[in-house]
């Protein structure tokens, strides 16, 4: 079905990235850098991939800086400044699901950090103060990618 080949293009797509990455890190002689995942510009790039796959609804958002960040910052449960694999892949699909059952399920699962299957006003505090905090973090580098038009996203 759709949801298989979704998971299977997430996954292509992080992989691809990520090779990219280390090849770039290998080239700057930097073996003590070891790439756990991806950071914004990565993000974005994969989101441009992803659009370009007519993938939805990145074609749609890929032209808003300000809300892939915020997806990004979404993704990034740890707040670490890295989205991981299973991140990237668990977020994408939450985003492209169409199905209102399906994505409820996504959400939820999304929102019960503790596992417990119930999710308290503690765990969606958590996760949206985790958010707010990585936004503050990101916003001065969304201001000097956009600066350097080092991106294509440059809409607020």
């Amino acid at each position: 079905g759709a949801r298989p080949r979704l998971v299977e293009r997430l996954e292509e797509v992080f992989e691809s990235r990520m090779a990219q990455l280390e090849r770039n890190y290998l080239s700057q002689k930097e073996d003590s850098q070891v790439v756990l995942g991806l950071g914004l510009p990565e993000f974005l790039l994969c989101c441009d991939d992803l659009a370009r796959d007519g993938v939805e609804p990145y074609s749609k958002l890929v032209h808003n800086t300000f809300l892939l960040a915020s997806c990004f910052a979404s993704f990034d449960k740890s707040g670490e400044g890295i989205v991981s694999k299973s991140e990237w892949v668990e977020g994408g699909r939450l985003l492209s699901e169409q199905d209102p059952a399906e994505r409820a399920r996504l959400l939820h699962g999304y929102f019960d950090r503790s596992g417990g299957g119930r999710v308290g006003a503690s765990e969606v505090s958590e996760a949206l103060k985790g958010h707010l905090s990585t936004m503050r973090r990101l916003m001065p580098e969304i201001l000097r990618m956009q600066q350097r038009k080092d991106l294509p996203h440059t809409s607020f």
